[in-house]
């Protein structure tokens, strides 16, 4: 059974052509917590999918060396190393950009000096309860890792992050 994914030439100048084969591949590994986006590296591996000199299609399948990943990917945004008893392995995450969105929090209330109300000697000062609204940006990731064994693509896994940080 044949295990590689071709793509249109038109998808090259997007990462999709990646996770899009790594997800019909079935394939899978460990999940770990990531800290922030590297831009950079995003940008880099754009880079290198337009820089691609192959106008057929792009593939990615089991068994490729670490030199054919990198030549349809890019580098990876971090490397892990691993050290098993049958060898070395490393763990090669990427990490792009899905979504990013920026909404208003009722983050928690403050009571407040207010006119209550007017009587016959005037306004009657007291208090109120006011929100307290802080910015929150959410941006949504989508990490592909891929397990690479002996210098081999062996497992990939993609999901999803959230990361959500509050404005001052």
């Amino acid at each position: 059974m044949d295990r590689r994914c071709y793509f249109p030439q038109r998808m090259k100048t997007s990462l999709e052509s990646i996770f899009i084969a790594v997800a019909v591949l079935g394939l899978s590994a460990p999940s770990t917590a990531l800290s922030q986006q590297s831009t950079a590296v995003v940008t880099e591996t754009r880079a290198a999918l337009d820089q691609m000199s192959n106008q057929d299609a792009l593939t990615i399948a089991r068994g490729m060396s670490e030199e054919q990943v990198i030549g349809i990917v890019g580098k990876p945004w971090k490397v892990k190393k691993m050290k098993t008893v049958q060898g070395s392995a490393e763990r090669w995450i990427y990490r792009r950009v899905l979504d990013e969105t920026v909404v208003q929090d009722g983050a928690s209330t403050q009571e407040v000096p207010a006119v209550v109300s007017f009587g016959d000697q005037g306004a009657i000062m007291g208090t109120r309860t006011k929100i307290v609204y802080h910015m929150k940006r959410v941006t949504t990731y989508q990490i592909t890792e891929l397990l690479m064994f002996e210098g081999e693509l062996v497992m990939a896994k993609q999901r999803q992050e959230v990361e959500e940080r509050f404005s001052s």
